[in-house]
């Protein structure tokens, strides 16, 4: 059995991946017979094996293992590729596979391995130092761009980026160009979600020490990335959290504060540059419309029988963009989009409420845009699942 300091290494090993994953499936597999692999994609592979020999010498030990009730969830996905792979002969066998396989090992890394291997500690202060650093980042983009009408790029330069508009000439923009600073993220979305996790915990978790340095940051963040998601959601989370401190004894020296600092915040912001973007583009319905067309797709041009509505037609290329819920109502039906709804429900009555808040968000998140699918998965659900001084831990035994 490997030493303490051993899996120590491995738990930060494996927090930093999940962690950092969204960032590093920006970039493209350095390896040539690899290409459709991301930088991250790639990192989980190396790692999968070392988590797998680690897993089986702990289920040796111990003679039990414990996992995420989230295995229900894949069953189902992997039974019913199997299904689909049998009766559909039109479907691109290697394509379903590829797709569900990569969806499956984040879900396994979320079920037998989170709960396990992420380190809490350790990485909220990643998550934290990795959402400061791309906020202030951010900052200097916006910054720059305001003032000099320079992009500066938010891509490392020895590394490939798997979009090629991800490489942005460095150069002084046209200024007929309109550009969104996204900070080092593949857009200005992928940002706002990205950091409103941290902006959550922060303001609900059990041993913050009511610190609005960080969630004020963020906040700020999220508003001059003009992410229509992003700001609607960090809008919510405020909410649900002056709420939740009116509940409490907070100091009336704090509520004052609020009370008046707000109000100023909430000015300038609305006479800003990013606010009057913010603004066009909900006008204009583009930060919408493309969203949610996807539910119009499904209820009026899916002309499709009983069984595909029940249960999907597998990880198979969607002709337009699906939002979560909707997309796991293509792959999986109502049948897959039941089951996993009812696991967090299950989960909710397990946690506390900083627990509670995130996976109402991350649901939420659901009915626009596509995490439940993408990377971003690897980032809510370990601290979801793995708040180890939390409370009680949601999970089955493998024994």
């Amino acid at each position: 059995m490997e030493t303490q300091n051993e899996v120590k290494k491995l738990k930060k090993v494996f927090s930093a991946i999940l962690i950092w994953f969204p960032i590093l499936t920006m970039y493209a597999s350095p390896i040539p017979i690899l290409t459709n692999f991301t930088l991250g994609d790639l990192m989980l592979l190396i790692m999968f094996p070392v988590l797998v020999i680690w897993m089986m010498k702990k289920i040796i030990s111990d003679k039990k293992y414990s996992f995420s009730i989230l295995i229900i969830y894949l069953a189902y996905i992997i039974i019913q590729m199997l299904l689909t792979l049998v009766s559909d002969e039109t479907i691109n066998t290697n394509d379903v596979i590829f797709r569900t396989t990569r969806y499956s090992v984040y879900l396994s890394i979320i079920i037998f391995f989170s709960k396990q291997l992420f380190d809490y500690e350790f990485g909220i202060k990643l998550y934290k130092l990795t959402s400061v650093f791309s906020t202030f980042y951010l900052f200097v983009q916006v910054t720059l761009l305001r003032t000099m009408n320079y992009m500066l790029p938010g891509t490392l330069p020895f590394l490939t980026p798997i979009r090629n508009d991800l490489q942005v000439d460095t150069k002084i923009l046209g200024m007929d160009m309109i550009m969104r600073p996204h900070s080092i993220f593949s857009e200005p979305a992928w940002y706002a979600v990205y950091v409103l996790g941290i902006l959550i915990i922060c303001l609900f978790s059990s041993d913050s020490d009511n610190d609005l340095k960080i969630p004020v940051i963020i906040t700020v963040g999220i508003l001059l990335s003009v992410s229509t998601t992003g700001i609607l959601l960090c809008a919510i989370t405020w909410i649900f959290w002056f709420f939740h401190k009116t509940k409490e004894n907070i100091s009336i020296q704090r509520m004052i504060i609020v009370i008046f600092i707000v109000p100023l915040i909430l000015y300038f912001i609305t006479h800003s540059n990013s606010f009057q973007i913010f603004v066009d583009r909900i006008v204009a319905g583009d930060s919408a419309a493309g969203r949610f067309n996807g539910y119009t797709y499904l209820t009026s041009n899916w002309n499709i029988s009983l069984s595909n509505w029940l249960f999907g037609n597998g990880m198979k290329k969607i002709p337009i963009y699906l939002a979560g819920f909707a997309r796991v109502i293509y792959y999986y039906g109502f049948i897959g989009l039941l089951i996993f709804m009812l696991i967090c429900v299950s989960i909710l009555y397990r946690v506390e409420k900083s627990q509670k808040i995130l996976l109402l968000i991350f649901l939420l998140l659901n009915l626009g845009t596509e995490v439940l699918f993408g990377p971003l998965i690897l980032v809510y659900f370990p601290f979801i699942l793995s708040f180890v001084k939390q409370g009680q831990k949601e999970n089955g035994n493998g024994g």
